[in-house]
């Protein structure tokens, strides 16, 4: 994830952080984030912002924000987990004897869930999430990541970011796997 560097920023300021199967960079300059987007590149994935804005390089090699990158959309009533802050995440996840991170977690996943059948009913390929312990991790350290630098935010906005990044992965449209049949055993 990356975000835009500001003016007292120094070279020896700007670290890459491998955490979660995600690469992580903060105040990035343009050279540092071409390199980004390269390394995005040989690895199939995509370079996120905090807000959910891409990143790509024109063909001159310079970065663009991708404008095809979701607008900011007023939110709808929210009720849940997703009402709380990142804040209250953020405490949730440090509390070992609380069961509230999996509240969160679930909460997130029912999104993904309501992301999905729509997109399914609209045609558009889907996110298959392997929820092995790797994938778990990694969308936690996201959110834990994000909530700590975000406190006042909403869950939900830490949660629709992670979504914006999965569906980043997704396939191509036309390209979406092929549904599983229910066995006939």
């Amino acid at each position: 994830m990356a975000q835009s560097s500001p003016a007292s920023k120094k070279p020896e300021d700007t670290l890459f952080y491998w955490a979660g199967n995600a690469i992580s960079c903060k105040y990035p300059d343009e050279q540092q984030m071409a390199k980004i987007v390269q390394i995005s590149r040989r690895l199939k994935a995509v370079v996120v912002g905090d807000n959910g804005e891409r990143y790509d390089l024109d063909p001159n090699g310079k970065v663009v924000v991708d404008e095809k990158a979701p607008a900011d959309l007023p939110l709808p009533m929210v009720y849940g987990a997703g009402a709380r802050s990142c804040a209250d995440f953020t405490q949730a996840i440090t509390d070992a004897a609380s069961p509230k991170s999996v509240i969160f977690y679930n909460w997130y996943l029912g999104v993904v869930t309501a992301v999905n059948a729509t997109r399914h009913q609209d045609g558009k390929s889907v996110m298959t999430l392997d929820l092995n312990a790797e994938v778990v991790r990694e969308d936690q350290t996201f959110l834990a990541q994000y909530c700590r630098e975000h406190p006042a935010r909403s869950f939900q906005q830490a949660a629709l970011t992670l979504l914006q990044m999965r569906l980043a992965r997704c396939p191509p449209e036309g390209k979406r796997p092929l549904p599983l049949e229910p066995s006939q055993e």
